[in-house]
This record gives structure tokens, sequence and C-alpha cells, in this order.
């Protein structure tokens, strides 16, 4: 297998999420892609198999995955830059259904479902008071992630991750986020995994299928620009229905 590690949701080398992109003629086994994930040791490995139809999966070091956004841009990358597919569309089959990568002028376009929350607040309250040391604004689940809003991008960029207690969370994840000042990002970010071995993702495309919704409706608008904080950072433009 010919593999590419792809930084992702960025324009600077060093920064973003990397991505290992493995090309197979089949998919290995489950437990030879688990090994494989760990070895790379990144937040994602994918693993893609040309065809008719493009069929994909996502690993951690730890697990396999039902939803990854920037191996999806990284795969569609390899894709295009080695010539192995001619469409500007990409469809891929994955666990979470069908996800689809254009291609245009101003970059590539991610599509996938919306994943959003719920308000949480009664059951999430005293567990996640525990985690950030004071109550946020709001607190939402999807069953997968939970996210919590505050109220400064400062509280976002200098929250200290308790990994002990994000992992008594029923959820895989953990997001926070705060409304930003335009015109640098209508929000910020940042992403929590320890229970799939990722204590900090760098850049989460698969985030903003929870997060884009929820600050559409809060702002009024669709498309918003959205920053992730990490020490890498990433940057995305998300579209999403009102």
């Amino acid at each position: 297998m010919k593999f590419w590690q792809v930084d992702a949701f960025t324009n600077e080398m060093y920064s973003g999420n990397p991505a290992a992109v493995f090309i197979c003629d089949e998919f290995p086994s489950k437990q030879k892609m688990l090994s494989i994930a760990n070895e790379m040791n990144l937040s994602e490995t994918a693993f893609v198999v040309l065809g008719p139809t493009l069929h994909l999966r996502w690993f951690t070091p730890s697990t396999e995955v039902k939803m990854c956004g920037h191996a999806t841009i990284a795969t569609a990358h390899i894709l295009w830059q080695e010539q192995l597919v001619d469409s500007e569309l990409l469809k891929f089959h994955t666990l979470n259904g069908e996800i689809t990568v254009a291609r245009g002028s101003e970059g590539y376009q991610l599509n996938m479902p919306q994943n959003i929350c719920q308000d949480k607040e009664s059951q999430l309250g005293d567990i996640v008071e525990d985690i950030l040391g004071y109550s946020p604004l709001y607190i939402g689940s999807n069953s997968e992630e939970c996210m919590v809003v505050v109220e400064t991008p400062d509280l976002v960029r200098s929250f200290i991750p308790p990994q002990d207690k994000i992992c008594q969370l029923a959820e895989t994840g953990f997001l926070i986020t705060a409304q930003n000042s335009i015109p640098a990002s209508d929000f910020v970010y940042r992403a929590f995994f320890p229970k799939e071995g990722i204590s900090e993702d760098p850049a989460t495309g698969s985030a903003c299928a929870c997060l884009a919704p929820y600050w559409a409706k809060v702002l009024g608008k669709n498309e918003l620009k959205a920053q992730q904080v990490s020490q890498r950072g990433g940057e995305y433009v998300s579209k999403s229905r009102l």
C-alpha cells in the first residue's frame, strides 16, 4: 500500500491537522488497519479503496470512527494530486453514509450531514461544571459529542482539559466554543477525544456538523468562518442550513 501524509484545513506547512492516507486494492483486516493507524500515531489515518465507488474508512490510533472531516479532505487531495480520479466531485461510501468533496476555484468543499446537539444542561450540568470549573452559557449533546459554549474566546484558548474527567462523559468528544469578533472568525473552538486516543485534535472538520448549525441559529447566518484555536490551528468556512 502506498501512503501519504497531508496537513488539512491550512495553507501553511506544519499546521492544520495531519492525516495519513493509504490507498488499497481492498481493505486489510480491521486489526491490521488499527495497527497501521497506531504506528502512524496521527489523529486519523484514512484507508481508501478505488473503484466505481470510493470506499473510505478512518482510524484513530486506538479505534475506528464513523466520521472524520480532515482525513476525508486529505484523501480527496491525494486522489486529485496523483490523478487517480478525473471527477471534480468525489463521493465516498463510509460508515456515515455518502460524504462528498468538491474541488473548485475557492478550494475544497466537504459536504457532510448535520449532527445537531440538543440542550442537555439538566443532565450534564454537574459533570461539565466539574470539567470547566464554572458554569458555561450552554451545554448540548448529540450523543457523540458534548458541546459547551463559554463567554469569551480567551476561555477557549486558556482551557486546560482534565482528560480523566472528560473520559467520564458518555460522549466520546468534548467541544468548547465561543463567539468571536469578525473579521477574524464568527466562532472559535477546540476539540478533545481522549476516549479515542486523541488528547486534543488539532483541526476537526466533523465538529462543525454540530457547531455550525448551533452558531448559524444564534447568529442568524448560514455561512460562518470558524477558527480552531489549537496549537497547530485550523480555519474553515462552514455553511449550514438555518
